[in-house]
């Protein structure tokens, strides 16, 4: 089949990407990808058509989640999981070491499945490198999301009412007050 102009540069665009892209149809067979979505797979032709099962066992046969074990039948079912539902939530993983990877599947208007990789190792490094100031500072600290929800924080915020009420992530700044009130009463 002859490609149109406009498909050809949907193809160009999608290859161009900084993610992995899978595209697969209604029935759940693999029908385009670009290179970044088969991770250390050069037989791109052979894997068309395979069920998105069949495509996670092969990754997982070929150890690109890393060696077999706990971890990767966790991924595994989480993988399967996420393509079942197909409703954007992102599912960050580490796999192979230091390397991290976020999943994501979304439903089309056709009943088909896009699932997007993404390399997020720079992310989560700059996120342990965060945690690790957070905690070595030595007076308390806490972030707060954009919806006002207690994100990270360090043992000094709050020691003893985290020690009483458990972890404090997600709680408003009005609910923190309150443990602190019930506390000091």
């Amino acid at each position: 089949r002859t490609l149109s102009a406009t498909e050809v540069q949907l193809a160009d665009a999608v290859e161009s990407l900084d993610l992995g892209v899978g595209l697969f149809s209604p029935d759940g067979r693999l029908v385009r990808c670009n290179s970044r979505f088969l991770v250390r797979i050069s037989e791109r032709e052979s894997l068309l058509g395979l069920q998105a099962p069949e495509l996670i066992d092969r990754y997982v046969q070929l150890n690109v989640f890393g060696p077999p074990g706990p971890e990767v039948t966790a991924l595994k079912e989480a993988l399967l999981d996420s393509f079942a539902r197909a409703d954007g939530t992102p599912l960050d993983r580490q796999v192979s070491g230091d390397r991290w990877f976020r999943y994501a599947c979304h439903r089309m208007s056709d009943g088909g499945t896009v699932i997007t990789i993404t390399n997020i190792t720079a992310l989560k490094r700059s996120e342990l490198r965060l945690r690790d100031a957070i905690d070595g500072m030595d007076i308390g600290l806490g972030l707060f999301d954009r919806d006002g929800k207690l994100d990270e924080y360090n043992e000094l915020l709050l020691p003893r009412v985290a020690a009483t009420y458990g972890d404090l992530t997600g709680k408003t700044a009005p609910e923190l007050l309150a443990y602190l009130d019930a506390y000091i009463d």
